[in-house]
């Protein structure tokens, strides 16, 4: 049992990582970003809006720190981010 349960953890840590971290683009961090904005702007309470706010400002960290100095791939993350949550 605590096996299985030591597994899932470590499939979830690496999926989490996954996703935006090794072989990302600027497009697929838009898009989940994208997705983070979507859910903050249909909260329904303060509460939720509250969680995805806080869950966009980690995002927002997490690409920071991930991509520090890094100007090219944050101006097509910009342009990305405009089509993309124009378009949703």
């Amino acid at each position: 049992m605590k096996k299985n349960l030591l597994l899932s953890l470590i499939f979830g840590i690496s999926i989490a990582l996954f996703s935006c971290g090794g072989a990302e683009t600027p497009e697929s961090c838009a898009k989940k970003y994208c997705e983070l904005h979507s859910k903050y702007e249909s909260a329904a309470t303060d509460e939720e809006k509250q969680k995805a706010k806080d869950a966009m400002n980690d995002y927002e960290n997490e690409l920071e720190k991930t991509h520090k100095g890094d100007e090219d791939f944050f101006k097509k993350f910009e342009e990305e981010t405009d089509r993309i949550c124009q378009a949703g």
